[in-house]
């Protein structure tokens, strides 16, 4: 059983305060990810995919505007990305607490808010599709535009936007077109 120790209840939402490098707390989480990818015969389920996202998130570590905190990573998790920024001295963390996190070492439970409020403004690298997007997702006029490569219309409820202004799906981060 786990046993919740975020300050948030009645969410999904878990966010951390971690001052281990983000080299070693994004491979910790991945690996917990990784390992939670199983089926109900408790086979694991790994696929191409969840390599080639580990394989993105180690070149991601290697590159000075992630290690410097210009930009974060994020990876895809259970329910809600994981989102990891280096601010302050310190790697802020916004994930879903549908992953057992309690394992790895110097995760600080912290208010979703205070997280979110300090990392609103950032952009992300992101594991699925390669896009530096906002974190903050955004709703303005979202029926003009699609998704054509997740062809999922009742998820684009939100979009993320990137540097220029470009509008990328809020579920796998694709670039969206506008509605002809």
């Amino acid at each position: 059983m786990k046993t919740r120790n975020s300050l948030i209840s009645n969410s999904s939402s878990a966010s951390f305060i971690c001052t281990r490098s983000i080299k070693e707390i994004a491979l910790d989480m991945w690996k917990v990810v990784m390992d939670e990818s199983r089926d109900y015969d408790g086979k694991k389920t790994y696929s191409r995919g969840h390599n080639l996202i580990l394989s993105k998130i180690k070149k991601a570590l290697k590159k000075p505007e992630v290690l410097n905190g210009t930009i974060g990573i994020c990876f895809p998790s259970c329910n809600e990305d994981t989102y990891i920024i280096v601010k302050d001295g310190a790697c802020w963390i916004a994930t879903c607490w549908n992953h057992d996190w309690n394992n790895i070492d110097g995760l600080c439970p912290q208010n979703e808010g205070i997280v979110e409020n300090k990392i609103e403004n950032d952009f992300f690298l992101m594991m699925e599709g390669n896009s530096v997007i906002s974190y903050k997702t955004y709703t303005d006029n979202i029926e003009d535009f699609e998704c054509k490569k997740c062809k999922h219309p009742e998820d684009l409820w939100a979009y993320h936007i990137d540097r220029d202004g470009n509008k990328y799906c809020s579920w796998k981060h694709h670039k969206l077109t506008k509605k002809k």
